[in-house]
């Protein structure tokens, strides 16, 4: 049993014919109260519920926004094998429900996302592991705006690309760099991460 607070600090950049825009700063705040976890080497299962806060910057009137100015409520389910020869890979579903935006009066539909990673445990201590790692995600439901449901604003996007661990007693470092494809009725690019966890 456990809980986790997860505080993303963002640099993200658009740019299309139109516009070339940034922002930086904190994003919107994970906060994950409850999360449960069963192991039975090499499976290892966890559970969860996420809590997704407005809390970064969001304005109408900016083109590029690092928070989405509604509350996401996420469950979800891991689950990860580590084989004795040193490979790995583990999968984590969500399925998300968002409520309203309250400065467009817009709701973005529900969603179902996956994130996975593959790869090899390295080094004599087994601290680094370095594999391919992605998402997927599809809406289940359109949007709906202020005078009902939106026709043909189902969202859908595949990605990939390497990623590199280092964990060694309580502390995680990750990193991964992800190429984003085939994307419906969104943006579409380059996503890149570094995460640093610590456990008390």
């Amino acid at each position: 049993m456990a809980w986790q607070v997860v505080i993303p600090v963002v640099h993200k950049h658009q740019e299309s014919n139109f516009f070339d825009d940034s922002m930086d700063g904190v994003g919107d705040i994970y906060i994950s109260p409850l999360v449960l976890g069963w192991h039975k080497p090499p499976w290892h299962w966890v559970v969860g519920f996420d809590i997704i806060t407005p809390t970064g910057h969001y304005s109408r009137n900016d083109v590029t926004t690092i928070g989405n100015n509604h509350w996401t409520f996420e469950p979800a389910v891991a689950i990860s094998y580590i084989g004795e020869n040193g490979f790995h890979a583990d999968m984590k579903l969500m399925y998300d429900f968002h409520t309203r935006d309250s400065a467009l009066d817009y709701r973005e539909g529900e969603q179902f996302h996956l994130d996975y990673n593959v790869g090899l445990v390295l080094g004599k201590d087994k601290t680094w592991r370095m594999g391919v790692s992605g998402y997927w995600l599809t809406s289940t439901e359109g949007d709906s705006g202020p005078n009902g449901g939106i026709a043909d604003s189902e969202e859908e996007v595949f990605a990939i690309g390497p990623s590199v661990m280092y964990q060694k007693g309580k502390l995680l470092v990750e990193a991964k760099l992800q190429f984003e494809m085939e994307a419906q009725n969104r943006p579409e690019g380059t996503v890149g991460w570094l995460k640093i966890g610590y456990s008390f």
